[in-house]
């Protein structure tokens, strides 16, 4: 009987472990603004507010189009302090004439002596042209846009609790230095976060790996339909839409009678055929190479 039990947990422990696995592919997607009700965007968000504030650009312009090209991705191991610089922006709001002072005091070393976990990631790296209404301009707005895609979901939880642990360290400095205090984030929060600043990419199986980041996270606000996320506010809801390579090509937002106020789409009429993962290199500009062959150096 005891072998019977022990024979019969096995499938269970096994089944309970997943293998994530990277779906990006290397090429061009375009998305579009399909939809934009501005009367009840209004009604919802307020006179001062625009599409244009979350997502920048001319994207409160029904028809603008971005345009993101994959370059290039690989394995790396991110330490505590590319986290917090490239995921939580520590350094963003720091006025110019303070900035010296700041990065003397807390820097990369100062932070992974503390805080000396590492993060297997998938470096993705891209260029991003912001929405526009007319022509995309030949040089893309951001050159190099680093995302990472975290090998496993715990991770996002791990990473949300180092930054507050750091954040609440540091803020009697930042009050000090009469800076604003760094927030403390929930796991709803942090969600937004990622998926606002664009730096949420997904791992395959995409439902399963966003059903253990809400996990995690422990999300209150947010639900996972398919390849979708679900962000459900008091008077509207929003659903961000993920391709079968793991990256956003949908934002939908809806009222609280599940209308579509605005919605961003993938253009399939532009879209360029991804090329596939045995070719390496043709993207990669010569300060890429130079700039992840240092950082394997080092």
């Amino acid at each position: 009987m005891l072998i019977i039990i022990f024979v019969g947990s096995i499938p269970k422990s096994n089944a309970a472990y997943v293998t994530y696995s990277i779906a990006l592919n290397k090429g061009t997607e375009t998305l579009i603004v399909s939809q934009y009700d501005e009367e009840g965007w209004e009604d919802n968000f307020g006179n001062g507010s625009e599409p244009d504030n979350w997502f920048g650009g001319d994207s409160d312009e029904i028809g603008a189009k971005r345009k993101i090209t994959i370059r290039n991705f690989e394995n790396y191991k991110w330490n505590s302090f590319e986290v917090l610089a490239l995921i939580f922006g520590i350094y963003e709001s720091i006025p110019a004439d303070r900035i010296l002072y700041f990065l003397s005091i807390i820097n990369e070393d100062t932070i992974t002596e503390k805080y000396p976990d590492r993060y297997k990631v998938w470096e993705s790296w891209f260029v991003h042209w912001d929405f526009e209404s007319e022509e995309f301009d030949e040089e893309p707005d951001d050159e190099e846009l680093l995302i990472p895609i975290f090998k496993d979901p715990k991770y996002l939880g791990e990473i949300l609790e180092l930054y507050n642990t750091w954040a609440s360290d540091m803020n009697s400095t930042m009050l000090m230095l009469q800076l604003e205090p760094f927030p403390i984030l929930s796991g709803d929060e942090f969600l937004w976060k990622l998926v606002m600043d664009g730096n949420l990419l997904l791992a395959q199986p995409f439902d399963m790996y966003l059903e253990e980041i809400i996990d995690k996270l422990d999300c209150k606000e947010v639900k996972v339909r398919k390849n979708s996320l679900i962000f459900v506010k008091e008077d509207y809801s929003v659903e961000v839409i993920y391709s079968p390579q793991g990256t956003q090509v949908g934002f939908v937002v809806y009222d609280s009678e599940e209308k579509v106020i605005y919605e961003i789409v993938q253009d399939n009429t532009s879209s360029v055929v991804l090329i596939s993962l045995g070719v390496i290199g043709l993207f990669i500009t010569g300060i890429l190479i130079i700039y992840i062959k240092k950082r394997k150096k080092e």
